[in-house]
């Protein structure tokens, strides 16, 4: 069976997800077998209406665009509780420590809320062979955290605004990096409890003229026929968001509405704002691309947007220099140092162990003065 072609039909994961998941990761197994055979692979060519081969054209320039900027939404803040856990909660600790059955059970819950969280979605599983049981809870759970480890960036405190690609034989690395990425996510609120829903959104259409000739010559009837088909699973239950903050019209307050871009509207393309501000926002700043960059033209006349090494925040902060030569700072360091830039009026930033909600910060006074540090809530006002 070809990695291109997990397609059959499988035991209903809502109601039997154990069955389910045996039939995913038997075809996984069985689809991934040679490659693991050979040290050196170049994967065969994926079907035209695959995301690699579809990248360059106009008509998935505003999908990609979208699925770019949720997968960096999704990894920034995988990566930010990650280590928060890590730093403040000992999740690595705890994590060695939970019963093989309960990783088991976590892993499995990932897998199938990860899957469910909208149409085509479960799809994007077959470009993740480590999305299985076996691996996800193997290595006595240390797969798990060094799969998360993978996801965190040297430099804390930054909001992605490029994928982090976690290396494999497969050329759908955006669909793979958001799984494996939900994934995680998912098992990370399971362990601790949580749980959290989930609104299924619209990719801004995009019907210029020049858009569509390409749609027409590049599809055959079978792609048709599967776009049409996942369109109309999306139709049933997706809603317009903001193309900025991604809010919904129900959150938006009575009186307000989401606005379509004037000059993207004359060429037949949708993006909606719900705000002078977030329009203003995207235009400047906008991930992947700012909006200045897109607006009122044809997506075959936008350059991709250039490949930058992220900055950290606040790293020209004098307080915080950076690092010696050779010397890597632990995790807990990186988070404290992230807190305080987030907060530069405190001098130290205490993580309250649950049921406290709120973090505390410590403000040094003159050392020379006999008061007390003052302890606040970041939230308070100095």
């Amino acid at each position: 069976m070809s990695i291109f072609d997990i397609t059959k039909k499988r035991p209903n994961k809502d109601t039997d997800r154990f069955r389910w998941n045996q039939s995913w990761e038997k075809d996984l197994q069985d689809s991934y077998r040679a490659f693991a055979r050979v040290k050196s692979f170049s994967p065969p060519s994926q079907p035209r209406n695959q995301e690699a081969s579809l990248a360059p054209e106009p008509h998935m320039q505003l999908y990609l665009l979208r699925q770019t900027r949720n997968t960096c939404a999704l990894q920034t803040d995988l990566y930010n509780k990650a280590v928060q856990h890590i730093a403040s909660d000992g999740l690595e600790g705890e994590w060695m420590k939970t019963t093989q059955a309960r990783k088991e059970e976590l892993a499995l819950e990932g897998l199938y809320r990860a899957s469910g969280v909208g149409p085509g979605m479960e799809e994007f599983r077959k470009w993740c062979p480590e999305a299985t049981i076996a691996y996800l809870a193997g290595d006595g759970g240390r797969n798990f955290l060094d799969l998360l480890k993978k996801h965190i960036p040297e430099n804390i405190g930054v909001e992605l605004t490029k994928p982090i690609y976690i290396p494999n034989a497969t050329l759908a690395r955006l669909h793979r990096s958001y799984f494996l990425a939900m994934v995680l996510w998912r098992m990370i609120l399971a362990f601790y409890g949580n749980d959290e829903s989930y609104i299924l959104t619209r990719t801004p259409s995009d019907r210029s003229h020049q858009t569509m000739e390409i749609f027409r010559g590049l599809m055959d009837k079978d792609d048709i026929r599967e776009i049409r088909r996942l369109g109309k699973l999306e139709s049933k239950s997706a809603v317009n968001v903001c193309w900025n903050c991604a809010k919904d019209p129900a959150r938006l307050g009575p009186g307000k509405e989401l606005k379509a871009c004037v000059k993207c509207k004359e060429i037949r393309r949708i993006i909606r704002y719900c705000s002078r501000e977030c329009q203003k926002n995207d235009w400047k700043n906008g991930k992947p691309v700012p909006h200045k960059a897109i607006c009122g033209k044809p997506m075959m006349d936008v350059d991709p947007p250039e490949e930058k090494e992220a900055v950290g925040a606040g790293s020209d902060d004098d307080r915080i220099p950076p690092p010696d030569p050779g010397f890597k700072r632990s995790m807990a360091l990186s988070y404290q140092i992230t807190q305080l830039r987030r907060m530069p009026q405190c001098d130290y930033v205490l993580d309250l162990p649950p049921p406290n909600k709120n973090n505390k910060s410590i403000t040094l006074l003159d050392p020379l003065s006999r008061r007390p540090p003052l302890i606040r809530s970041p939230t308070n006002s100095i």
